[in-house]
């Protein structure tokens, strides 16, 4: 299959990375800004020339195609996004994770704090917070009383989560993977918790951490109903009661649905 060399800069990572793709036998892809042929070769050169250092090719023939597969490190970008979302800005850096429907980060923080009832001087836990998106929000809450922790663990995103939490409130932006050693010591009693997981839900003994811990209220955020249903089956079972549960088509036409579930602690 014959790739434009102006799309293929587009599934370039950003980090170590191989990067590969797949040109037919004796064609030549074309250029869709100009319509003009661009012959292999060119192609190649073209890509060498986006920000890989010391790239080296290996063509791996097949049957009727060539595979060329490029391995370099590529340079990181030194700018980053400002995007608004109810009335704060957020820095989002290339690496950290944002929604990518433009109007999802507005809506999931609508409804999480909907189903959240947070109040002055509530105490909350905002777990894989990623940039701060609901911690910000939280920490307006709660007010000058209260206090968020907010767990992330990619680097990149708690930097950005520390720019973002700036003049929020009180919140502590702590870099630790969430397992249940980080819920114990980041989760109060009678607290609100906050959980938005990967796909991958939330991770070993993080369930039943969470029941040990006994938050009064949970919001729980995902991305994945599968993964959700595991998990709360592992809540219910932890003292936990479902209160609320919000379905979001933000994929439009896929299979992907948002969630946005309240569990009310009853031991």
């Amino acid at each position: 299959m014959a790739i434009p060399a102006a799309t293929l800069a587009s599934y370039a990572p950003w980090g170590n990375a191989q990067l590969a793709f797949e040109v037919g036998s004796g064609t030549a892809t074309t250029d869709p800004a100009t319509g003009n042929p661009v012959q292999t070769t060119e192609t190649l050169e073209y890509l060498a020339s986006l920000s890989l250092q010391a790239p080296s090719w290996k063509p791996e023939s097949g049957v009727d195609s060539t595979v060329y597969t490029c391995r370099g490190r590529l340079l990181s970008p030194s700018t980053s996004s400002r995007i608004e979302v109810n009335g704060h800005t957020f820095r989002v850096g290339p690496r950290s994770f944002w929604q990518s429907h433009r109007d999802a980060p507005a809506v999931l923080t609508d409804a999480v704090l909907g189903v959240a009832g947070v109040k002055p001087g509530d105490t909350v836990t905002d777990l894989y917070a990623g940039v701060g998106l609901f911690s910000v929000p939280l920490a307006k809450a709660t007010g000058r009383g209260g206090r968020v922790t907010a767990v992330e663990s990619a680097p990149w995103s708690v930097a950005d989560a520390r720019h973002n939490v700036e003049g929020a409130g009180r919140v502590q932006v702590r870099q630790w993977d969430v397992t249940a050693r980080a819920v114990n010591d980041a989760v109060a009693p009678d607290s609100i918790v906050v959980v938005d997981p990967p796909r991958t839900g939330l991770g070993r003994g993080v369930a039943a951490a969470l029941a040990r811990r006994a938050p009064r209220r949970l919001v729980y955020v995902s991305c994945d109903p599968a993964t959700f249903a595991r998990d709360l089956s592992a809540l219910l079972m932890g003292g936990f009661a479902l209160g609320d549960l919000r379905a979001f088509d933000l994929f439009p036409m896929t299979e992907h649905v948002e969630l946005v579930a309240r569990l009310d602690f009853i031991g």
